[in-house]
């Protein structure tokens, strides 16, 4: 985690690169950004399942070994990481790069809440939504980089649980941030 001066310095450089931008009409795409995150949270909550169900494999014809954790974890990193644009573009916001993402909602929501009106501020704080939220999103990442990029199998059933897990939180309280 960054500190806060370290966080806007990243902020403002992300800016002057143009890796996040302000673009009002950016908010015409809020529900449509969330509802590919809930698509993407039900298809990893599905994998999960079939991943410990062997009977679903079984009607299906796959092999009872078969096992799909690491797009367990690259699905609910997705997830996060649609619901995360969705409440950037919220206040206007877009990025280009996943990390400009993580820092923009890091120094948007978590810094510089009086961005936003009193209604979502309240609501931000309501949810409890804070820095230890922004780590899940930034294990996540993480963790789908290192299972999509590399033949590991290090990433197994316990990281997959706990992604998943934790990307249904993020999700819920991002959802409380919306309305």
């Amino acid at each position: 985690m960054l500190s806060k001066r370290e966080l806007k310095e990243s902020y403002e450089e992300c800016l002057k690169k143009f890796t996040i931008r302000s673009i009002s009409d950016e908010k015409r795409f809020v529900g449509e950004y969330f509802e590919k995150a809930l698509h993407n949270l039900e298809l990893a909550g599905l994998l999960d399942l079939l991943s410990r169900d062997n009977e679903k494999k079984k009607a299906i014809q796959i092999s009872p070994n078969s096992q799909y954790f690491d797009w367990i974890i690259i699905t609910s990193y997705y997830a996060m990481y649609l619901a995360a644009t969705s409440a950037l573009a919220k206040v206007g916001l877009k990025c280009t790069t996943h990390g400009s993402t993580v820092i923009a909602l890091e120094y948007v929501y978590c810094v510089e809440k009086n961005l936003l009106d009193r209604k979502h501020i309240a609501m931000i704080e309501n949810a409890k939504f804070g820095r230890e939220d922004i780590q899940k999103i930034d294990e996540a990442m993480k963790g789908r980089t290192a299972v999509q990029y590399t033949i590991s199998k290090k990433y197994g059933d316990v990281e997959a649980k706990r992604t998943l897990k934790n990307a249904r939180e993020f999700i819920n309280k991002l959802d409380e941030i919306s309305k």
